[in-house]
């Protein structure tokens, strides 16, 4: 049996010239930054909402015409995604609700009676978030929406 013959090599890539590597870093830092105070915003309510009980997030929620279904975890997330935000407009393929996830919007209704609806996009409409009044939690008392 003859021997394998040696993969060959993968071309070398072309460096990228100094000012592109420079102006990349520069946006990947601005957008890190971004990110982050992103983050930190949406895991500070997320944290605010723990000592929220269930019935009182899933309140909210229905006022705003979004989905109170799911356990905890997900009702809250789910309450700070709109309160940072504000609440998803309607699926413009068949009405229903839309959300937010793993980074895109995605409808949570169905097409049919058979089948779920598959619309799903990057960019959505979103519209404002109102905090009805009486829940008798101060957190979600002294929240005000800023778009």
């Amino acid at each position: 049996a003859a021997p394998a013959a040696p993969a060959a090599a993968a071309p070398p890539r072309a460096a990228p010239k100094a000012t592109e590597t420079h102006e990349v870093s520069k946006r990947s830092a601005a957008d890190e930054k971004a990110l982050k105070a992103h983050s930190d915003k949406l895991f500070s309510i997320m944290r605010e909402l723990k000592g929220v009980h269930n019935s009182t997030i899933r309140t909210v929620l229905a006022a705003n015409g979004a989905s109170d279904r799911g356990g905890d975890l997900t009702i809250q997330k789910r309450l700070a995604d709109i309160m940072l935000h504000g609440v998803c407009s309607g699926c413009p393929k068949c009405g229903s609700g839309v959300e937010y996830v793993d980074g895109r919007y995605e409808c949570t209704g169905w097409a049919d009676e058979y089948s779920r609806c598959q619309w799903r996009e990057v960019e959505h409409k979103r519209g404002g978030f109102a905090m009805p009044e009486g829940t008798g939690e101060p957190f979600l008392e002294g929240f005000h929406f800023k778009k």
